[in-house]
């Protein structure tokens, strides 16, 4: 008996030997070097490694924001050109806007897209209401926390359904306990929602709780150093003792890179 071949699944997104230069004071230097990478629908990824590496460049890749000079992305095989609707950016500042309430800058995005004024409020409220917000609709940037502030900007991204969630650190100016916080307000709403994320960390303890899987950039050039899968049932704790020996693990791990990060920003100086 024959049975029907079993079709790869395609990845969301595929990296394929990205490579990047900068031109310098010092000359031209490669960030990236043949960096390929593939990401799952609904996969939580966290892209770690120390200053310099190289990770901010690829998401900027991955965004649209930047060009590579070799190789090329692919979302759900289709080549990344430019930014679009299908990758929406989550940054460190949340970039909102402080004349627009809550809800206005949720309903902002969907504006741009020509949505309905009717949908775009139910689909704003929706993302409020998933982040725990919408009792604050009303309210504006300035009377809003600084984890507040950054759940909204999530509400917004998450609002235009995007295949691809990218987020630059956006916990990194938050003080621990709200970090915390967040940590576990985005494990919730991966959890409710089966978004893709791609997101960008150099806090080994954030990604190893946060990630499916942790990518690990290697210093200049950055190259694709090693992935980490985590196996742990989720909401995760930081105090989890399997995370804490993964921690140490990456720690040493990650020890050289850091030291040759150090070293050029020294002789920089």
């Amino acid at each position: 008996m024959r049975y029907p071949a079993v079709q790869p699944v395609q990845p969301e997104l595929s990296l394929c030997s990205v490579t990047k230069h900068f031109e310098t004071r010092r000359g031209r230097i490669k960030v990236l070097d043949r960096v390929s990478l593939n990401v799952r629908r609904g996969e939580f990824l966290c892209l770690l490694g120390p200053s310099g590496c190289g990770k901010s460049t690829l998401f900027n890749i991955i965004a649209g924001l930047e060009t590579p000079d070799a190789g090329e992305v692919l979302v759900e095989g289709e080549p990344v050109a430019g930014p679009g609707p299908d990758r929406v950016v989550v940054f460190q500042d949340g970039a909102l806007f402080p004349w627009l309430t809550a809800l206005g800058n949720v309903e902002f995005g969907l504006s741009l897209q020509k949505i309905p004024r009717d949908e775009r409020r139910e689909r704003a409220m929706a993302a409020l209401e998933l982040v725990r917000l919408a009792r604050f609709a009303d309210a504006y940037i300035h009377e809003l926390s600084g984890g507040m502030r950054q759940r909204v900007a999530i509400a917004r991204a998450l609002a235009l359904e995007p295949k691809l969630l990218l987020m630059d650190e956006p916990f990194a100016a938050l003080d621990a306990q709200t970090r915390n916080i967040m940590h576990e307000e985005l494990q919730r709403i991966w959890a409710r929602t089966g978004q893709t994320i791609i997101f960008v960390t150099h806090n080994v303890s954030e990604a190893i709780r946060l990630g499916d899987r942790v990518a690990v950039l290697s210093f200049r050039p950055g190259t694709i150093k090693r992935e980490v899968p985590i196996h742990r049932p989720r909401p995760r704790t930081a105090d989890d003792p399997h995370l804490m020996e993964i921690r140490t693990f990456l720690v040493r791990d990650l020890r050289s890179d850091a030291e040759a990060a150090v070293e050029e920003e020294l002789t920089d100086g």
